[in-house]
């Protein structure tokens, strides 16, 4: 989940990786401007799930978390400490989520016309500057360092991510070529072109970044042979 945060997604990488894995990560835009704060379903998580990050984070930043979480979180966690946790529902419960982790019940024929009306309501998020953050060139240092270290191989892609006629504009595309500057300054592969997985309303489910099943099979095809076609992709898998 995005809302966690680029720093624990990648903390909970590194206790699935092991030496000669390759990880592809296809970073969503916003954790290219990370501003290292706290979000709500971050706190929310770690909180419920994983107390034992929580204890190894630095004094500072847990006392950043415990000043950011709101009376509500606190209330709602006293309240089912003593009754019982609400069963999870709609399209982010447990019953739309199969053995592999994937959201299921995406199905494009299955959409409501109330569905595309909300899809019709999203837009465009404006950025406050072209460049990349310190705070995503720090972790991703850090990270870089760590898979070096473990002999891991780390690969960025693109996000799905919805199109509007803004991400053409020479203000977006200069973003897009700090983060391509990025990986190669620092000689990482990245492989596809980002506008090309930007793709119409019609082939997404409920925001702008999550597909229906005609979006997951043309971007699971695109990547497919974005890295069949790749020659650094092919110099990895072979050595």
């Amino acid at each position: 989940h995005a809302g966690l945060g680029m720093d624990y997604i990648l903390y909970q990488s590194k206790k699935i990786l092991k030496p000669h894995d390759i990880a592809i990560l296809p970073l969503e835009y916003s954790f290219y401007q990370v501003d290292g704060l706290p979000s709500e379903v971050y706190i929310d998580y770690i909180f419920s799930r994983d107390v034992e990050y929580f204890k190894s984070l630095p004094f500072l930043s847990q006392i950043s978390i415990v000043f950011s979480t709101s009376f509500e979180r606190l209330f709602n966690g006293y309240k089912y400490f003593i009754t019982s946790l609400k069963k999870t529902s709609g399209v982010y419960g447990i019953q739309n989520i199969n053995k592999y982790g994937d959201q299921i019940n995406i199905n494009f024929n299955q959409m409501t016309e109330n569905d595309f009306i909300f899809l019709n309501s999203l837009n465009y998020k404006r950025l406050k500057s072209s460049n990349i953050s310190k705070e995503f060139e720090k972790l991703m240092n850090e990270y870089i360092q760590w898979a070096n270290d473990n002999q891991i191989k780390v690969v960025f892609m693109p996000p799905n991510y919805m199109h509007f006629t803004y991400y053409d504009s020479n203000e977006y595309l200069e973003f897009l070529n700090n983060i391509y500057r990025f990986y190669q300054d620092k000689n990482l592969i990245f492989i596809g072109d980002s506008k090309k997985y930007m793709y119409e309303k019609n082939l997404y489910y409920n925001s702008v970044y999550h597909l229906n099943d005609k979006g997951v099979e043309i971007r699971t095809n695109q990547i497919i042979n974005d890295l069949k076609n790749n020659i650094l992709w092919r110099n990895i898998i072979n050595e």
